[in-house]
């Protein structure tokens, strides 16, 4: 693609449509699984934690090849490389079509992963190459809308598609619709300068990226927001307002619709709000924060049952997914432009892999309850959020400590003295300020390593406080009655509990 700057319309036309199709499709094939779980589970025999691994391994394909198909695209460019790989989902889907047990069904998800793993960021940098300095973000902004669209299209439509050609039938359809968008990226999306397109990529090394401590203290907040966003709302949204909420299925597309809605609209204006809110003074971090913390907010809702309709926490669960947008425009802050690329690239393999175990262990974990009436009870599932939800609180509390230690000066004492590596005998000539100035380093480190212990014992104090909290969540409080006052208390007990709630 040369480096001529498009005019909008054509923009439009041969990148942003084009791409943004590839785009919309992996967000579908990405969700899809929500829509059929209840299908699969039942035609297929699939338990709870075979349906997390294949819907998560997805995931893992796209983390284990994003790395060099991210240097294949500075190389060959995007129409190429994106063509190329939309044979794989062509593939994928005609595969998982006509799969006949796990087995199948995971080599075809593999090659879906594998196939879609560039969607987005091919998209992103033929934006670069083609859109013009001051567009950038609102092209950025429209390519991600289009993308979360496809969330949508997996809940009404493709039910309505199902109903007619089954589940068999949506994967043909996608297979004929990869294939088609290959030829659209062939026929209108212009080549590359030959002079650019073998130019050698710079080696990607991640080493300097992890060690950043605020990498560190946004990497895990990141992940575990976003990732298990995707992992929720990708999967266990269906089955959650089928088996715990106990909705009949035109309900329950009706309700992954709205949640569908809520993401498009969040990955269309979460971005421009940031941007509006740092022009206020208001930081990035703390927007995130928020997201986090709503997510973290929805979750308890839903696991303590709260009387709230689950479209509501499902949707703020889901919108933190398109956080993505915040996280990456935090890095430029963090790292040189030279480096902003593979620290995109460094965040985002943490949230494919975060999004791939919380899938997958999700499964397992639920598993683990005996069936009641051919499925998982609503407990296996309220356990299971519960989990997820101390994790998330741990990372939101870690962000807080980690930037707090981060943004707060360090003491640089410069002396001689300080200079020593190994500890040795103070010699006898020291004067009385290098004596008081040994015993101040000694002092701060002390209250240093204190420091330290305490926020370890607040930390553990939040994820117990957390975990009490789930239980009580889940146990029913007439069977606690008698562990609590005795059996022979139990019967005064109830009556006196009927009595301060209603109960008849």
């Amino acid at each position: 693609m040369s480096h001529e700057k498009l005019a909008p319309r054509r923009l439009a036309a041969v990148v942003l449509l084009p791409f943004g199709l590839a785009y919309f499709l992996s967000y579908g094939l990405r969700n899809i699984n929500a829509l059929i779980a209840n299908t699969l589970m039942t035609e297929l025999e699939i338990g709870a934690s075979q349906l997390g691994l294949l819907t998560g391994v997805l995931f893992l394909a796209m983390a284990v090849v994003q790395l060099p198909l991210g240097i294949a695209l500075d190389r060959y460019g995007p129409r190429r490389v994106q063509s190329v790989l939309l044979l794989f989902v062509m593939a994928g889907s005609l595969i998982t079509s006509m799969a006949s047990s796990i087995s199948g069904l995971l080599a075809g998800r593999i090659l879906i992963g594998i196939g879609t793993s560039t969607c987005l960021m091919a998209g992103l940098k033929a934006i670069v190459m083609s859109a013009p300095q001051h567009s950038i973000a609102r092209a950025n902004g429209i390519l991600i809308m289009l993308g979360a669209s496809g969330a949508v299209a997996v809940t009404a439509p493709a039910d309505g598609l199902m109903a007619i050609f089954g589940w068999r039938g949506l994967f043909q359809f996608a297979a004929i619709l990869a294939i088609a968008i290959a030829a659209l990226i062939i026929m209108v999306t212009p080549e590359r300068h030959q002079s650019d397109t073998h130019r050698p990529s710079s080696p990607v090394k991640l080493s300097t990226i992890y060690a950043d401590p605020r990498f560190q203290a946004l990497a895990p907040l990141s992940a575990l927001t976003i990732g298990a966003s995707w992992s929720l709302q990708g999967l266990w949204a269906g089955p959650w307002l089928t088996h715990v909420s106990e909705l009949d299925h035109a309900s329950v597309v009706k309700y992954l619709l709205v949640i569908g809605i809520a993401l498009a609209l969040a990955a269309a204006g979460l971005g421009w709000i940031t941007d509006r809110l740092k022009a206020r003074g208001c930081d990035r971090e703390i927007v995130l924060v928020a997201i986090a913390a709503a997510s973290l907010t929805a979750m308890v809702v839903l696991v303590l049952q709260l009387p709230v309709s689950p479209v509501i926490p499902w949707s703020v669960i889901a919108v933190a997914g398109a956080a993505t947008t915040v996280s990456y425009a935090i890095l430029p802050g963090y790292f040189a432009v030279s480096m902003s690329a593979r620290a995109n690239a460094a965040l985002n393999l943490l949230h494919l892999l975060t999004a791939f175990g919380v899938q997958a262990a999700i499964g397992t974990f639920i598993d683990q309850w005996p069936k009641t009436n051919g499925h998982p009870p609503a407990e296996a599932y309220q356990a299971a959020l519960g989990c997820v939800a101390v994790l998330q609180a741990l990372a939101l509390t870690w962000f807080v400590v980690a930037r707090r230690r981060c943004s707060v000066p360090v003491l640089t004492v410069r002396h001689p003295l300080l200079r020593v590596l190994a500890p040795v005998p103070l010699p006898s000539r020291l004067s009385a300020y290098d004596l008081a100035l040994t015993r101040f380093v000694e002092h701060l480190g002390a209250a240093r390593a204190q420091g330290g212990q305490w926020r370890r014992a607040a930390l553990s104090a939040a994820m117990l406080c957390l975990m009490l909290t789930g239980l009580v969540g889940m146990v029913n409080t007439r069977d606690a009655v008698p562990y609590l006052v005795g059996t022979e208390n139990a019967r005064t007990a109830h009556a006196f509990l009927d009595r301060s709630f209603g109960r008849n």
